[in-house]
């Protein structure tokens, strides 16, 4: 979706950094207003002076209000409404702006819960049958690879899901890693999303891991992957700027019993 629900955070962020600069704006031309004013006396004759006086005693007051202006919209936005949303994924309560009708990213998990038309997009729990643990998967995706094992996962809301087999058949004789040597920075936040989704981890792990990348200390995306999927990450990885290469796995990995 091309827009996403406002969580609370993000609204009172706006709002405190607004009115940061309200503040600032005002106690500005109130010290401004206050050392012209005392000043003033010795720069100026009797008439002028008076003139200067009312002049420097308005920006002053103004000043005052602006500051108090300033402050009232920070105190504020301690106080805005909310409405409390539980994510689908971790189970944390989510405090949005209001009720949600489009995609927004939970604060407790950093996943992406989906709406479409307004509407939820409902999550299940599936089983990754090598390593028997869970996930939670909403049924809007085409595909999932195991945070455990790195494997795929069946999905059984898809009527043609052929990701184990396909492991079977193309990862049994030779399984393949994905290496990330560097990126263009620009495209930074694009490319921790792209991770993010590939590797399965939270957007501040992702970035964490981008930060230290080098030519030397590659990423390691993903490993023991059949040819056929590296050669997909890799591709979708170069689109956005990065370095990537794949290099045959050192050990073939066979599906644990």
């Amino acid at each position: 979706m091309n827009k996403e629900t406002a969580t609370l955070s993000d609204l009172q962020e706006v709002e405190w950094t607004q009115s940061v600069g309200t503040i600032v704006t005002g106690l500005s031309l109130v010290v401004g207003s206050a050392l012209l004013l005392y000043f003033s006396k010795f720069w100026l004759s009797d008439s002028p002076l008076m003139m200067a006086r009312a002049l420097m005693s308005l920006a002053l007051v103004v000043g005052v209000g602006v500051t108090g202006l300033g402050a009232f919209r920070f105190i504020k936005a301690r106080s805005v409404s909310s409405v409390a949303y539980p994510c689908p994924y971790c189970n944390a309560e989510c405090r949005l702006a209001n009720a949600p009708t489009d995609d927004f990213v939970c604060e407790g998990c950093s996943r992406t819960v989906h709406f479409l038309d307004g509407e939820p997009v409902e999550v299940v729990e599936v089983t990754c049958s090598a390593c028997r643990s869970t996930h939670k998967v909403c049924i809007s995706a085409s595909r999932y690879i195991c945070d455990k094992c790195n494997r795929p996962v069946n999905l059984p809301f898809l009527k043609d899901d052929h990701s184990e087999q396909e492991f079977d058949q193309g990862g049994l004789t030779q399984n393949y890693d994905v290496l990330l040597f560097g990126y263009d920075h620009r495209k930074e936040n694009e490319l921790a999303f792209k991770l993010q989704n590939v590797m399965m981890v939270n957007l501040a792990e992702t970035k964490r891991l981008l930060h230290a990348v080098t030519p030397e200390s590659p990423l390691v995306v993903g490993n023991l992957l059949a040819e056929r999927k590296a050669d997909s990450i890799k591709r979708q990885l170069q689109e956005l700027g990065a370095t990537v290469s794949t290099r045959a796995s050192a050990a073939v990995a066979g599906r644990p019993a």
